[in-house]
């Protein structure tokens, strides 16, 4: 199993969830380290993690989605497309 760090990036207690901090903590490691790792800073900064949602699927699997939100500017325009 991978050990993420700690986020400093998302705070844990803004996630609007109905889980157990300890899983806001994990949800917020996960997240932080895709945006470090998926994005580049100019839109990594701007993103903003307001949420979780989970739902069991069959065979006793869970899914995760992460709810964000972003400001799009001129600049965030320009760096979707350098991403896309």
């Amino acid at each position: 199993m991978v050990r993420l760090p700690k986020s400093t990036r998302v705070d844990p207690l803004q996630i609007k969830a109905d889980i157990s901090l300890e899983e806001k903590q994990l949800q917020a490691n996960v997240l932080s380290f895709f945006i470090e790792n998926a994005f580049n800073e100019g839109i990594g900064r701007k993103l903003r993690y307001t949420g979780c949602r989970f739902r069991e699927l069959e065979g006793g699997k869970w899914e995760s989605e992460a709810v964000c939100e972003i400001t799009v500017d001129q600049g965030t325009y320009a760096n979707w497309q350098i991403v896309s």
